[in-house]
């Protein structure tokens, strides 16, 4: 399973504000203390409706690669969202430090980002930034193949407000991702995302 190129379908799966995707787009490579952030917006970006998507990069490669390699502007093109999608740095290794441990902080580093919701795509050993930032405004989390180990965070994130959303797509962490939705009443099981499922507010695939 090539996770991060759901990320694409996985957008769409919340439902973000629907937008004509057609060039020309823009893309920004942003440089921070922190490290660069990759923030790209549709053609008919309406910043007064548009929602925040936050994609955290796993391990092995670095923001410019994932961006590369991934095709993320590509995929955020074709997921016709009215929203912001932004790019940041992650651990590229065990060793490596969180760059954004909060997600004020790098919200606040982004030039006028939309007032809509908040939403993380976190694939991998991105699930290490992503833990800090469910206290904060977080409004949905896309985990793609990234529920390792236990996650209170997350299950104490969802029972805190009726809207907060989570879709998990797990492979390599299925076992800690049965456990996890196992503690989430709400939560639905599926073999693959359809608009369908879009309506529930837990997911599992």
């Amino acid at each position: 399973m090539d996770v991060p190129r759901y990320a694409c379908l996985l957008v769409l799966g919340f439902a973000l504000s629907a937008a004509e995707a057609a060039p020309p787009s823009s893309s920004v490579r942003l440089r921070t203390p922190r490290g660069p952030l990759q923030i790209w917006t549709p053609p008919d970006y309406d910043a007064a409706t548009a929602d925040l998507v936050i994609y955290v990069h796993g391990y092995y490669v670095t923001v410019d690669q994932a961006w590369r390699t991934h095709g993320l502007a590509a995929q955020f093109e074709r997921s016709g969202a009215n929203a912001m999608f932004v790019v940041c740095g992650a651990p590229s290794a065990d060793t490596d430090p969180v760059d954004w441990e909060s997600l004020d902080e790098l919200i606040a580093a982004i030039p006028k980002p939309p007032a809509g919701r908040v939403i993380a795509i976190a694939h991998s050993g991105g699930h290490r930034t992503i833990r800090s930032w469910v206290g904060e405004r977080l409004d949905g989390l896309v985990l793609l193949d990234a529920a390792y180990g236990p996650f209170p965070e997350v299950i104490a994130w969802l029972a805190d407000h009726p809207a907060r959303r989570l879709l998990d797509v797990s492979e390599l962490t299925r076992p800690w991702a049965d456990i996890l939705h196992a503690a989430l009443p709400e939560s639905i099981t599926v073999d693959g995302f359809d608009a369908d499922h879009a309506q529930h507010r837990i997911v599992h695939v």
